[in-house]
């Protein structure tokens, strides 16, 4: 007896769902990124910069260039950050979008941030998403004194392989964002797939992050392990 065409078609989808669940089995793939957790990461920050600044000061922001290569979680985290300074009448006056590559760490160029801070007018707030400015001694001596506020986002790696304290020391830090110390954090569920109606991204980022200040006694310590640099 001939096979029908009918048959043959629902033999064949058989065979493809069978293989696909055999490489969903066999391959983990990637979580999907939570909206809500780094949305709740650039609100952070907004109100950070606030404090920073009177109100109405203009606020630079320093970002990832996601045209190249796809990070959805910076756009997230800078959409959240730019609205809430919009809300309060903060405005942007300039966003400066630099390409990261994917295998390296983040990083500003030095020469990029020192013109930045050059060119600022007094009061106004710089605010990096891409850490802080690694600027050479060289660099630090010519800027004489700092008249902008200037707050980094520095996940990851950041706070391990640099020596932040160091950077509040000479005027070029008012306030860092990094994560929680993982000892603080190692009983806290995985926010946002789960129970992403019932959990407040304040506490979501209370969680996660905290933000140092020069006045704070408990600073990462250069050289320790850390979690990945790509949030």
């Amino acid at each position: 007896m001939r096979n029908s065409p009918v048959i043959n078609a629902a033999a064949g989808l058989a065979i493809a769902g069978a293989a696909v669940m055999v490489f969903l089995a066999a391959n983990d793939l990637p979580p999907s990124t939570d909206r809500a957790f780094h949305a709740a990461i650039g609100q952070a920050i907004a109100r950070e910069t606030l404090t920073q600044i009177k109100p109405g000061a203009g606020v630079i922001a320093i970002v990832r260039d996601t045209s190249a290569f796809r990070h959805p979680e910076s756009d997230f985290q800078f959409d959240a950050f730019a609205e809430a300074l919009r809300i309060a009448g903060s405005p942007l006056v300039a966003t400066q979008s630099l390409q990261v590559d994917p295998l390296r760490n983040i990083e500003v160029p030095p020469g990029d941030f020192y013109e930045l801070i050059r060119k600022a007018p007094p009061g106004t707030a710089i605010v990096s998403f891409m850490g802080p400015p690694m600027l050479s001694d060289e660099q630090r001596s010519r800027l004489a004194e700092i008249h902008s506020r200037i707050i980094a986002f520095c996940p990851g790696t950041i706070p391990r392989r640099v020596d932040l304290r160091s950077f509040f020391d000479n005027g070029l830090l008012h306030a860092a964002v990094v994560e929680q110390d993982p000892a603080a954090t190692a009983t806290r569920a995985h926010a946002g797939k789960d129970n992403s109606t019932h959990i407040k991204p304040a506490d979501w980022f209370a969680a996660h992050y905290r933000i140092l200040h020069s006045t704070d006694d408990a600073f990462p310590t250069p050289g320790t392990s850390a979690a990945r640099e790509t949030r």
